[in-house]
């Protein structure tokens, strides 16, 4: 079985029994109960929340949560992501990927360069979605591992050929058609037409 797999089936089986053996933890009252139990690891409800919270600042995850439809999809997706972090942090850590300090400045600096702001201006730009600066590390700390993991045990495996590639483009050429478009940048007028006829043409267009 590979990794990918191996962790997947991990993670079902840990949602699953969570689900079976404790009533809807949402509704719980302590704020620190645990959820969920990676090895030595605990997820505990004020994670499930915290991530929650955090959730925005991954646009496409987050609109994959927002239409899920009742309370417990939406608890046991975050979880899953949660426990899925556990287990991509542990299989990095065996094989010596876990990403440190220069990691995680480097990819800040980068992400601050490529935003066209000061880090001042980025950190201010981050604390209006409700993400401290600490937070936002411990976030790219994640991404970054993930990158990782995903290169080392999933892209690595990958193979598309040309083959495939122009088969699944004859198969899919309505999704790929665009209707063809100009865009006209300049026009101009002699410098003896009519002002008022100049006026009329260009309103067409």
């Amino acid at each position: 079985m590979n990794t990918l797999k191996s962790i997947k089936t991990v993670i079902s089986a840990i949602v699953t029994l969570m689900v079976m053996v404790a009533p809807h933890y949402a509704a719980a009252k302590i704020i620190d109960r645990i959820v969920a139990k990676v090895d030595d690891e605990i997820i505990t409800l004020y994670d499930l929340e915290a991530m929650k919270s955090r959730l925005p600042a991954y646009p496409g995850t987050y609109e994959i949560f927002k239409n899920l439809e009742t309370d417990e999809e939406k608890d046991r997706y975050i979880l899953e992501m949660l426990i899925g972090d556990l287990l991509i942090e542990k299989e990095n850590a065996k094989y010596g990927l876990t990403p440190n300090e220069d990691d995680v400045r480097r990819a800040i600096r980068d992400t601050v360069r490529n935003s066209k702001m000061s880090y001042d201006e980025f950190v201010r730009s981050i604390s209006r979605q409700g993400i401290t600066e600490m937070e936002y590390k411990r976030m790219m700390i994640k991404q970054i591992a993930k990158m990782r993991f995903y290169t080392r045990f999933i892209n690595s495996k990958v193979m598309v050929t040309d083959t495939e590639i122009l088969t699944f483009f004859r198969e899919n050429e309505d999704f790929f058609r665009r209707n063809r478009e100009v865009r006209l940048l300049h026009i101009l007028f002699l410098k003896d037409d009519d002002p008022d006829k100049a006026r009329e043409l260009a309103n067409e267009f």
